[in-house]
């Protein structure tokens, strides 16, 4: 099973004070387990490392956003099955001016010296690379927090999901909006919602 992006820890430590009463380990792993899912699809990223072998429709330029982020290394790029070499970097990193082959950014991988992901309608790019953050500390905390509170709030909001209406002898009925996720998480993992356009 791949790593939880959530510690079960920072989730019962936030749900601590607001339950009365013990709560089973197990029900807060499924909590950080949900939200975790929840994020990677929500997102289209797996967020910890990993290592990819992807395909892709050419779009005619020279840039290609690649569905896991952030990009660490690419080891293969091939175009209509002609291998891209990687282009000479100085020493502090940068791509050499007229240089030809690929380099890449945090979301992107790039094409210089005439090269170009040459446009069509069925896969004609394959990348191998590697993308994500190291571990769970490494996330960016906003995106971190958001998760564990997601989690928090969904414990919290367990006795009210699937109900429209409860019904009170004396006061009433209270309607409850069944929604998959907390306006605050959504909001926050808008900022890190990826997808290429050309898978």
């Amino acid at each position: 099973m791949a790593q939880l992006p959530v510690n079960v820890s920072d989730v019962q430590a936030l749900i601590g004070g607001g339950v009365s009463g013990p709560v089973p380990e197990k029900q807060f792993g499924l909590l950080a387990g949900y939200v975790s899912d929840l994020a990677r699809t929500y997102c289209n990223q797996n967020f910890l490392s990993g290592t990819y072998k992807e395909q892709y429709r050419g779009n005619g330029g020279v840039a290609l956003v690649l569905n896991q982020q952030p990009v660490k290394g690419v080891t293969l790029l091939s175009v209509n099955n002609c291998a891209i070499p990687a282009c000479p970097q100085d020493a502090n990193g940068a791509y050499l001016v007229n240089a030809k082959g690929f380099g890449f950014g945090a979301t992107e991988i790039f094409l210089y010296g005439g090269y170009r992901f040459e446009r069509s309608d069925r896969p004609n790019v394959f990348v191998n690379y590697a993308a994500g953050y190291a571990s769970i500390s490494a996330l960016p905390q906003d995106l971190y927090w958001a998760l564990v509170q997601e989690a928090a709030w969904v414990y919290l909001e367990l006795k009210r999901l699937g109900k429209d209406m409860v019904r009170f002898a004396d006061a009433g009925s209270e309607s409850f909006k069944v929604v998959p996720m907390s306006p605050r998480c959504r909001l926050t993992l808008d900022h890190y919602k990826t997808w290429s356009l050309n898978t």
